[in-house]
């Protein structure tokens, strides 16, 4: 009688697993977002976060995000090239650059919220 509920215990915990994996592989698939860009998800929330924090700038995102300011530089890269972003030099801070959105990247953050 153990045998078989344990054995049901460990199908049901595979069967979990293996939903949640899934979930997670879908979740982690590039979508358009209503643009004509194939965006991933750490673009996605990097649009999202540029827009919550209007002018923020690459250690601000970093720190925000808990990120490394190296990879928050490689994922503003691919979203200027992508055009969904913009950097503007800081009027207060000539050595900082601010962040702000295109408009294909407010259709972006639009279309995600």
């Amino acid at each position: 009688m153990n045998n078989i509920k344990f054995k049901n215990r460990y199908e049901a915990s595979y069967t979990f697993l293996r939903i949640v994996n899934k979930v997670t592989e879908i979740d982690g698939q590039t979508r358009k977002y209503g643009t004509n860009e194939w965006l991933h998800e750490a673009e996605i929330y990097m649009i999202k976060s540029i827009k919550e924090n209007e002018g923020i700038h690459v250690i601000g995102i970093s720190e925000l995000l808990g990120i490394t300011k190296g990879a928050v530089s490689q994922i503003i890269k691919k979203l200027e090239k992508k055009n969904m972003i913009i950097k503007a030099v800081d009027p207060n801070n000539l050595s900082k650059l601010n962040l702000r959105l295109t408009a294909e990247g407010e259709i972006a953050y639009r279309h995600h919220e």
